[in-house]
């Protein structure tokens, strides 16, 4: 009896403080440990990480992390002080899907981003940073492998900056607006509005289902892009997006100045001739793609 008597206690004792801790979880300001998390993110990364504004951070079956004005110090060499400036980040994330997968992202809001990404003339790029160890390469393979979705995504203003000494001008890339939304049809709406280096850019288009999208098979895409007065729209499905085996799209991309497309890129070499690619692939066949106009390169 005695024992049974200290069995029941300490059982009763342990599951008290696993609801205990739990309920702490749930309820404490887990944001007034935003030093303790700056200085561990830091030391993965191997670059000063701070959060100058505030943090949330709220542990739940539908968790989230909102943290304002992040800033992610740039590479010694670079000339900028940060590789990454955010005014607002929000996160809410589905923490039943970590262990099933694919791991649902239930929304991604960011406000106010600055990017900039250089190569050196030697050396590895900005954004490499500390060399990953054996165990957490493997458990990102890990959740790789499981695949990301996102539900919803909203983005205003981001500026993203690309330089290398392999190219004559940067590369800019303004984002006025990026948002995907679950329509009521189960497809995703995706649009974009922006710029790239100056010239109008923008996207509109339905992927999905989401049940489709969450089993990684038979994914239907309706997209359409603009580039200045480069246009281009494709369609159809991918039967598995880990291995698609047959897979259907329908391709066409137009432009009746080349040289509108290599401007818009930061291509110095001039070309001369129109675009206009078509192309359909479908089960059994190969790809190929033809101009229908003739297109050449300036050196």
């Amino acid at each position: 009896m005695r024992w049974r008597r200290i069995a029941f206690w300490s059982g009763f004792g342990l599951l008290a403080l696993i609801v205990s801790a739990i309920s702490w979880l749930l309820l404490a300001d887990l944001g007034s440990f935003k030093p303790q998390i700056e200085r561990w993110a830091s030391e993965k990364t191997g670059r000063q990480i701070s959060i100058n504004g505030d943090l949330q951070i709220n542990l739940a079956r539908h968790s989230s992390v909102v943290a304002e004005d992040i800033h992610i110090s740039n590479a010694v060499w670079a000339e900028q002080a940060d590789m990454i400036s955010v005014g607002r980040l929000e996160v809410r994330l589905d923490l039943g899907s970590i262990l099933n997968g694919p791991i649902v992202v239930e929304l991604i809001d960011l406000d106010d981003a600055v990017i900039f990404l250089t190569k050196p003339e030697q050396g590895d790029p900005n954004w490499v940073l500390l060399e990953t160890s054996a165990q957490d390469a493997e458990e990102k393979d890990k959740r790789e492998s499981k695949g990301i979705l996102f539900r919803k995504i909203d983005i205003d203003r981001l500026q993203l900056t690309y330089r290398s000494p392999q190219r004559a001008m940067p590369i800019e890339i303004h984002v006025e607006q990026l948002s995907q939304r679950h329509g009521e049809d189960d497809l995703f709406d995706v649009s974009l509005d922006g710029t790239l280096n100056g010239r109008r850019m923008k996207l509109d288009g339905e992927v999905g289902t989401w049940a489709a999208l969450l089993a990684g098979k038979d994914v239907q895409f309706n997209l359409g892009m603009r580039l200045d007065t480069f246009r281009v729209s494709a369609d159809g499905y991918i039967d598995d997006l880990l291995r698609p085996h047959r897979p259907r799209v329908n391709f066409r991309a137009t432009a009746p100045d080349i040289n509108d497309l290599l401007k818009a890129l930061g291509v110095t070499h001039e070309g001369l001739g129109v675009i206009d690619l078509v192309e359909s692939l479908t089960p059994g066949t190969r790809v190929r793609w033809y101009s229908l106009s003739p297109v050449s390169l300036g050196v």
